[in-house]
């Protein structure tokens, strides 16, 4: 088993308990999928987090005409910022009525290439 990308606990979806009785764990890819996503969804404080987050919450409500381009933009950063991403290849950010939709699509440092989607309500 490819450790590379490590292991934690289950904390999006259903959380549950493994068939073990043990508290549910992600691995690997869906480890790294699971990171994004907390990384995507926390408000960046550097007084708390350090560079972990994203300003992409802040961004949501503003009623900007580029602000698809500076969610982009914060996206970026945020996942640059992730030591198991070696290269973020595409971000793409597209809305929908109240919902901003983030795809994005990563090289892992084990060479394997992820994609996610992060969904943000606007209001």
């Amino acid at each position: 088993m490819d450790d590379t990308l490590g292991t934690d606990i289950k904390l999006l979806g259903d959380i549950g308990i493994s068939s073990t009785g043990d508290i549910a764990l992600v691995s690997g890819q869906d480890n790294l999928k699971q990171r994004i996503i907390n990384r995507l969804e926390t408000v960046q404080d550097l007084y708390y987090f350090g560079d972990f987050g994203s300003l992409t919450k802040t961004l949501i409500d503003r009623s900007d005409p580029n602000i698809l381009d500076q969610i982009q933009q914060s996206v970026e950063a945020a996942l640059s910022n992730e030591p198991d991403i070696a290269s973020v290849d595409q971000v793409n950010v597209t809305q929908n009525d109240d919902f901003i939709y983030v795809d994005i699509v990563v090289t892992a440092i084990n060479d394997e290439s992820l994609t996610s989607q992060t969904i943000f309500r606007k209001g």
